[in-house]
């Protein structure tokens, strides 16, 4: 037992080295990456730069860093610039574990656009308990329209266009590098975890958000 625990302990030493010398391995590797463009004052050297991939982030600096883009080259034509958004929720309406159906999922894409000191987007939105008659879920014909206002402090409001302007902040926001944004949303018949999956874009002629959706 004694050797056994000597080996396991050896075993825990060397992969906690392991991962320290990997990821000292990936610091190195990213400053030499950016080192040269350092040097030269193309970029600065910030701790988030060295962050892995999808950490996550402070809301207001990822909201900030959006608006800054679309504030760039602010407007509607081929060239400008827009956040790209595919926005997805699943709502929860009741814990009885009888009740039947208990949630649905909706789903929406489309873009934000400059809206001043925020970001604004509209966004048809389709749901998977809505059907069109016996046929296939997420009836574009019972779709809701939704306008989202993405502030540069990192709130986010969502009014209900088709239920009375009702607006709705979403709760305990989350925002990762990868270009995820999440939160809570509670209203009157259930909650729901809202998420959206963002990207800076230049406007084409071809790929107006009215045209691609639904």
């Amino acid at each position: 037992m004694i050797v056994k625990s000597a080996c396991a302990g050896v075993l825990l030493a060397l992969v906690a080295t392991s991962g320290a010398a990997q990821d000292e391995t990936r610091e190195a590797g990213a400053k030499r990456a950016i080192g040269p463009q350092i040097e030269a004052g193309r970029l600065e050297l910030r701790p988030e730069l060295l962050a892995p991939q999808g950490a996550e982030l402070e809301c207001a600096a990822f909201a900030e860093d959006l608006w800054s883009y679309v504030n760039a080259r602010r407007g509607t034509s081929p060239g400008d610039h827009r956040i790209g958004a595919k926005m997805a929720a699943v709502k929860i309406r009741s814990r009885d574990g009888a009740t039947y159906p208990w949630g649905h999922g909706a789903y929406s894409e489309g873009a934000f656009g400059w809206g001043g000191d925020r970001l604004i987007g509209r966004f048809t939105v389709l749901y998977s308990d809505r059907r069109a008659g016996l046929g296939a879920r997420f009836d574009a014909a019972q779709a809701d329209i939704q306008d989202v206002t993405l502030h540069k402090d990192g709130r986010v409001e969502i009014m209900l266009r088709s239920w009375g302007n009702a607006v709705i902040g979403l709760e305990d926001v989350r925002c990762y590098g990868d270009g995820f944004l999440a939160g809570i949303a509670r209203e009157g018949n259930g909650v729901s975890i809202v998420s959206f999956a963002l990207r800076k874009e230049i406007i084409t002629p071809d790929s107006h958000p009215a045209k691609l959706w639904p």
